[in-house]
């Protein structure tokens, strides 16, 4: 039983390390390079969903000020669990 919890959270980590990368990704994509601040917050994050919901967003915000509003909640929330 440890052992297959174990096995699931070490996948769910891999998830979230693969949607962490996605992020990025489009983020750097859309707007240039990630600064170090918001490198370092997506890098925080451990919530897969919370991490979908923000790679959605990237895709359809229209400047990079509105996507740090978001990231920064997600933060928020991140620090209050």
């Amino acid at each position: 039983m440890v052992r297959q919890e174990g096995r699931q959270e070490g996948r769910q980590e891999v998830r979230c390390a693969a949607a962490r990368e996605f992020l990025l990704d489009v983020l750097a994509e859309r707007f240039g390079p990630c600064d170090a601040a918001v490198i370092s917050e997506v890098e925080a994050l451990s919530d897969l969903i919370q991490l979908r919901r923000l790679a959605k967003r990237a895709l359809k915000v229209t400047l990079p000020g509105e996507f740090r509003l978001e990231l920064k909640a997600a933060a928020a929330a991140t620090e209050a669990q």
